[in-house]
């Protein structure tokens, strides 16, 4: 029934955040990085193509996604309002999420510490509302995407920014070398699955094997 299934959908469309390199990211509208590197590994098994609805921001992806624009995210975090347009397959990628901060800042083993300290984190991401109620002491900041919070981190605009560590240990050693660090691992870890429209049942159950 799957494979009928596939055969007959032919083309997956995609959501994806266009800016979060290495997990995933848009290259001239090319999906790239782990997450694009996963579905290619699916291609050939699925019998499908791809197609990329692309945007500017993650946000976007997401109102794209809750508008059923897509039937794919090929990396995301399950959580209970992405639940009421979204199924998820079982997580296949897990990271800690870090705090990055300017490397002239002391390691923190204790982010509750910061009170009053303002901390980036990209705009919609999954962590932001649990991290707000763990951790009330700290100001949390939307930024656009990594590249913007790491930015604010460097020019002092923001104490530090919140992210995997997957993602921070890549933008730190490729555009911040000898300027951010990881400055404390938080007590939360981001767990990624693939998100599929509900009303495509199928897939997940596809995806899944």
């Amino acid at each position: 029934v799957e494979r009928q299934f596939l055969r007959a959908k032919k083309i997956l469309t995609l959501c994806v955040d266009p800016s979060w390199l290495p997990m995933e990211a848009l290259d001239n509208g090319r999906h790239i990085g782990i997450a694009a590197d996963f579905l290619n590994t699916l291609k050939d098994q699925l019998g499908v193509e791809y197609r990329v609805l692309a945007t500017n921001s993650w946000a976007q992806s997401l109102q794209q996604g809750r508008d059923g624009q897509c039937d794919l995210f090929p990396m995301i975090m399950n959580t209970k309002e992405r639940k009421s347009f979204l199924d998820s397959t079982a997580a296949y990628i897990k990271s800690p999420l870090v705090l990055v901060t300017d490397v002239l800042q002391p390691y923190h083993t204790d982010i509750s510490a910061l009170k009053g300290f303002k901390v980036g984190i990209s705009q919609d991401y999954a962590f932001k509302q649990s991290l707000t109620k763990q951790y009330p002491e700290v100001t949390f900041v939307d930024v656009a995407h990594i590249s913007d919070g790491l930015d604010k981190v460097r020019q002092g605009e923001l104490y530090g920014y919140v992210d995997s560590l997957a993602s921070a240990g890549y933008w730190i050693q490729n555009n911040f070398n000898g300027e951010l660090k990881v400055s404390g691992e938080l007590d939360n870890t981001w767990l990624l699955s693939m998100g599929v429209q509900k009303h495509l049942p199928l897939l997940t159950s596809a995806l899944d094997k």
